[in-house]
C-alpha cells in the first residue's frame, strides 16, 4: 500500500512572512506513521496543491503515478473542496486498484486528531476493500457518487 498526498488542508500550515496558511514543502503524514508506529507503508507527494487548484491535468498526472508505481491499494490525501471530483475522476478511469480518498477540514499542525484520525480510518479501509474508488471522512466510508461535503457542519454526509 502506499500514501499519496496531493496537498490540501490537511498539509496546511501558517507562513509568518506572508501571514497565509501555505501547504508545506513536507508532507506531515511520515510525522503521523512514525507517531502511530506504522512503518510498512510507502509515502509519495507529487502534487501539493489546495484542492480548489486541483485540475484534470493534475489529476491525469495523479492516476498515470499510480499506474506507474504499481501498487494494488492507495491512500490519497487530499483537499477535501475537490474530493469528490478527483474520487470520481478516479473511479472512471483507474481500474483494477483500490482506492480511499481522505483528507481534513483542519491542518494536521493544527487539529492532529481529526487529520490522524481520517488517515488511520482510510488506511483500516484500504486494507479490506475490493477493488473500486473510495472516500473516508469522518470514520464514515462512501461511494464517491452517493456524497456530498456539508459546508455547514464540516463533515461529509450521503446524499438522500
Amino acid at each position: 500500500m502506499c500514501i499519496v498526498s496531493t496537498g490540501g488542508t490537511f498539509e496546511k500550515s501558517y507562513d509568518t512572512l506572508s501571514e497565509n496558511m501555505i501547504i508545506s514543502n513536507e508532507s506531515v503524514i511520515p510525522e503521523i506513521l512514525t507517531d502511530s508506529n506504522v512503518k510498512y507503508l510507502e509515502v509519495r507527494y507529487p502534487i501539493g496543491k489546495d484542492s480548489l487548484d486541483i485540475n484534470d491535468k493534475d489529476r491525469k498526472s495523479l492516476l498515470i503515478n499510480l499506474q506507474k508505481w504499481g501498487f494494488e491499494r492507495y491512500v490519497i490525501v487530499h483537499g477535501t473542496s475537490k474530493i469528490v471530483e478527483t474520487a470520481k475522476y478516479l473511479e472512471r478511469e483507474s481500474k483494477g486498484l483500490v482506492v480511499v480518498v481522505t483528507g481534513a477540514m483542519k491542518p494536521y499542525h493544527y487539529c492532529a486528531t481529526e487529520a490522524s484520525f481520517n488517515l488511520g480510518c482510510a488506511i483500516g479501509y484500504c486494507n479490506v476493500l475490493k477493488k473500486g474508488v473510495w472516500i473516508a471522512m469522518n470514520g464514515r466510508l462512501f461511494s464517491p457518487n452517493n456524497c456530498v461535503k456539508d459546508i455547514k457542519t464540516g463533515t461529509f454526509e450521503e446524499l438522500v
